[in-house]
C-alpha cells in the first residue's frame, strides 16, 4: 500500500485537489469537488497497488521456499 500511495500522491494529489478546488470556485459546491477528488484517488492508489503487488509476487517469486518431500507429513505405511 505504502508504494501506491508515494506514487500516486507525487503525481496527481496537485492535479486531483486542483480540480476540486476549481469545481468549488465555479460551482460553489462545498464538498462535492473534495469528495470527488478523494474517490478518484482511492482508485488511483488502489489500482498502483495492485500493479505493485503483482509485480513483487512475480519479481520475489524465488524467495518463497519449495516444499519438498521431506517436508511433507509421514505417513504410516498400510499393513497387509
Amino acid at each position: 500500500m505504502l508504494h501506491g500511495s508515494v506514487v500516486a500522491s507525487t503525481i496527481t494529489l496537485q492535479d486531483i485537489l486542483g480540480v476540486g478546488r476549481w469545481l468549488n470556485g465555479r460551482y460553489y459546491l462545498a464538498y462535492e469537488g473534495f469528495i470527488t477528488a478523494a474517490l478518484l484517488y482511492f482508485i488511483i492508489v488502489f489500482a498502483i497497488t495492485r500493479v505493485f503487488r503483482w509485480i513483487e509476487r512475480r519479481y520475489l517469486r524465488h524467495l518463497t521456499g519449495r516444499e519438498t518431500k521431506m517436508d511433507a507429513p509421514a505417513t504410516p505405511e498400510p499393513t497387509r
